[in-house]
């Protein structure tokens, strides 16, 4: 039994989330860096950094729509997408580069699980851009890796590098 009553590869997403190794069906919530509830932490006594991840096994749990992060049309609608949760310790600009390895890739910075109406910044995956943010202090934003494609899943490997005053 997988705690679903069933087998790994009949869990229901997104309800449900295949961990391969223990061949258990998880609650996304419990998914280390799967969703707001449970990000990813971004220490922000170590900027600057580069950190790295795999949205490969991840889940589609975010997305957002067209005109919710102007410039940009909606965004990994079929997708799988990682959380980073960063709460800074000074006011002021900064920096998120994201190093996608193989996919068009998606980066966008949100204040809450209500993507389409919290949507602080984003970035479309081209080449050499850089997304500025300007941030408060202690006031926590969720920084979501993401696929580019509402039609197909778009993951890999990335980097992601963050830089600030």
């Amino acid at each position: 039994d997988d705690g679903c009553d069933s087998v790994c590869g009949v869990c229901m997403a997104p309800s449900d989330y295949c961990e391969e190794e223990s061949g258990q069906c998880l609650h996304p919530t419990t998914v280390h860096g799967g969703t707001i509830e449970a990000p990813y932490d971004i220490d922000p006594g170590a900027i600057p950094m580069v950190l790295s991840g795999d949205t490969s096994s991840a889940q589609n749990n975010y997305s957002f729509v067209n005109g919710a992060c102007p410039p940009f049309q909606g965004k990994g609608g079929a997708s799988n997408d990682q959380v980073w949760r960063f709460v800074p310790i000074k006011s002021g600009d900064y920096v998120f580069d994201l190093m996608p390895d193989g996919f068009d890739a998606a980066l966008y910075v949100v204040t809450s699980e209500d993507i389409n109406n919290s949507c602080v910044a984003a970035w479309d995956g081209e080449p050499n851009d850089r997304l500025v943010v300007s941030l408060e202090a202690d006031k926590a934003v969720y920084v979501i890796v993401d696929g580019g494609s509402n039609l197909l899943n778009y993951a890999g490997p990335y980097q992601l590098g963050l830089s600030g005053p």
